[in-house]
């Protein structure tokens, strides 16, 4: 596989992700929510899986075949058996907030986490002497 296949192939499956989050938040149907959850695990096997036939890396392999077969066929196969046990009437979400709201929640955090996780890193890496890190007192 070269590269730009490999480059494709992670953005089309991170793609994936992010617009499997964004569908899950819009939908009220839990039915249809089990399915994206479903197509979500696909797209989340899809990184190891990837990247593991790009690197000749079994150990990859497996772990993406592990994601898939667990997030991809059995939780959404719980949620479902779940879901159908429930009457009729209740089968769907009711949101806390409205959809807007959730949507703009979901994609202003996962930048907030960054930035706040960069800063710790930096932080840590600035106080481990022999690291790359600053080795002078001053």
């Amino acid at each position: 596989m070269s590269d730009a296949n490999f480059a494709i192939l992670i953005d089309f499956a991170a793609g994936g992700l992010v617009l499997a989050a964004v569908l899950i938040v819009w939908r009220r149907d839990l039915p249809a929510i089990v399915g994206l959850l479903a197509w979500q695990g696909v797209a989340l096997a899809a990184v190891p899986l990837v990247r593991g036939v790009h690197e000749d890396d079994a150990a990859l392999i497996v772990v993406g075949m592990a994601v898939l077969v667990l997030r991809a066929i059995v939780l959404p196969w719980l949620l479902a058996r779940a879901v159908g046990a429930e009457p009729r009437e209740q089968r769907e979400a009711t949101p806390l907030i409205n959809t807007a709201t959730s949507l703009l929640r979901g994609a202003i955090r996962p930048g907030a986490v960054t930035l706040q996780s960069r800063r710790r890193a930096a932080a840590v890496h600035r106080r481990r002497p022999g690291r790359g890190g600053r080795t002078d007192p001053g």
